[in-house]
């Protein structure tokens, strides 16, 4: 293989490689599982199905007595979860179609503000914090879970922002 080969396919796999363990945990969902959500896992799915069906105009419910601002999460997860069956699995699998496409995101904005190098290394760290928090942290609709690989990303786009880069 020549040096330009494995530049060319060097982006394509590590976002591969960071993405195979949210395809296994997909899978391993679909395979057998017989997830069920409860709590406020349960109260994301209620509101979830309630789109199209009745105006769903307020947030997450907080334990404290209110309403987080605006139904966007609900938004996001809707069409995965329809897409794959409307039942509690595909909430976890909307979860992890929503945070695939984060890395996926996180990992262009990294190629244009450090190349290759950045990539690699920001895919690690993504990876790792992923492994450290454990499997269920890919697949979690809870609003304090689901956020942080976007917030990962914020914090990237602020940064190439603050760069001048569009």
């Amino acid at each position: 293989m020549t040096v330009a080969t494995l530049k060319r396919w060097a982006l394509p796999g590590a976002i591969a490689l960071a993405l195979l363990p949210l395809v296994v945990s997909a899978i391993a969902l679909v395979a057998g599982s017989t997830y069920r959500p409860v709590a406020d896992d349960a109260w994301i799915e209620l509101q979830i199905r309630d789109i199209g069906h009745h105006a769903v105009l307020l947030g997450p419910y907080s334990r404290f007595g209110w309403f987080h601002l605006g139904p966007f999460l609900y938004y996001l997860l809707w069409l995965p979860y329809r897409l794959t069956g409307s039942t509690g699995a595909s909430l976890a699998i909307a979860a992890l179609t929503l945070n695939a496409l984060v890395v996926v995101a996180i990992a262009f904005v990294a190629r244009r503000r450090g190349g290759l190098p950045l990539v690699l290394l920001t895919l690690f760290l993504v990876g790792l914090l992923a492994a450290s928090e454990g499997a269920q942290f890919t697949r979690e609709v809870w609003n304090p879970l689901i956020t942080v690989l976007p917030f990962v990303l914020l914090v990237f786009v602020a940064w190439s922002m603050s760069c001048a880069e569009a």
